[in-house]
């Protein structure tokens, strides 16, 4: 399957807006706007294309050794990473003794609960429940029950997130999935407006979301939040891809990418703010100009990134093989690139 290039847009915004959420202070309201549909947005994208693979003539299988190869694999590699080389060695300075930090880095890994790479153990095993459903009759069924048991339920025990989320995420890529054609149509300006008002309207007055934790404020505030700023993007994205290509070539790049931009930018975010603590001491006070002065910089630093990696690191992210080191060639060979 070909690659789509506007879900690759909508991927870039997604990850974009996912640096810019770890840019600021939890109680931001522009950091409360983004949490209420950031990560629901990469799951419906996800049922989107197995929507529209099946609808070209695709099987919905689940290729395990694909998804060992494309997930688990840099779910572990950096998540070690991530917590045990970075947040780890902070804490070791910060006076931490190496057999706790080690200890602690453990149990965050085995309980996928270590940094971003959370979302890596979500995306598995809410696909692994998608096709454990083989009729559409029981997926959607499950969908609606399992859906409303991970939004209402209270949470029990220190370790339950993981299982809501999850079930979350699978209802999630379920609505991507059946309703993937009514997605990429051409939606008028009225329901665009209406979708961004809810959006932002209810998305900062729900305060702190973080589905990582299945802490989700209002549930019905969040369910409302989830699919509205997700059409947002989704409807944004084809519009990039039709009458900005420029803008909308950069953004599939980052879409294309997505995976690396997300085990790689809290490395950078953490790297960052340690230089800024020992020299000029600006981000201390994270204001909106400070926020999205960082997310830049960290975007710049990421891009020589992105290039190294793709060429030596490319199978620490799920890749296949070596891509060349050039964001033009990427860029302009978007809509051709093998999935």
């Amino acid at each position: 399957m070909k690659r789509l290039t506007n879900i690759d847009i909508a991927k870039g915004i997604g990850i974009l807006l996912v640096v810019l959420d770890h840019c600021y202070p939890i109680e931001n309201p522009l950091n409360n706007w983004i949490c209420s549909f950031h990560m629901p947005l990469f799951l419906i994208l996800t049922g989107m294309l197995y929507g529209i693979r099946v609808e070209n003539g695709g099987k919905p299988a689940l290729n395990l050794s694909r998804k060992i190869r494309t997930i688990v694999i840099p779910y572990f590699i950096w998540s070690v990473v991530h917590r045990i080389f970075v947040i780890g060695t902070l804490q070791v300075i910060g006076g931490t003794s190496v057999w706790d930090m080690l200890r602690s880095s453990l149990v965050s890994i085995l309980t996928f609960a270590s940094g971003p790479t959370w979302f890596l153990s979500t995306l598995l095993f809410a696909e692994i429940v998608f096709f454990f459903f083989r009729s559409d009759k029981m997926r959607i069924c499950a969908a609606i029950v399992l859906g409303l048991f991970g939004l209402l339920v209270p949470k029990f025990g220190d370790h339950s997130h993981q299982l809501f989320r999850t079930l979350l995420a699978f209802t999630y890529i379920s609505v991507g999935y059946y309703l993937h054609k009514p997605l990429l149509r051409k939606g008028n300006l009225f329901t665009l407006f209406i979708c961004a008002v809810l959006s932002i309207r209810i998305g900062t007055a729900n305060g702190d979301v973080f589905l990582s934790s299945r802490d989700l404020g209002n549930p019905f505030f969040f369910a409302v939040t989830s699919f509205t700023g997700s059409y947002l993007v989704i409807r944004i994205s084809s519009a990039l891809d039709t009458y900005f290509s420029k803008a909308s070539s950069f953004l599939a790049y980052l879409g294309e990418n997505s995976i690396l931009i997300l085990c790689l930018h809290d490395i950078a975010l953490e790297l960052l703010r340690l230089l800024d603590a020992k020299t000029f001491y600006t981000l201390s006070n994270p204001n909106l100009l400070n926020g999205f002065l960082l997310a830049v910089v960290t975007v710049l630093i990421l891009l020589p990134a992105i290039l190294f990696c793709n060429r030596y690191l490319y199978w620490t992210f799920g890749k296949p093989q070596s891509t060349p080191p050039s964001l033009k060639t990427t860029c302009s060979s978007s809509n051709t690139t093998e999935k």
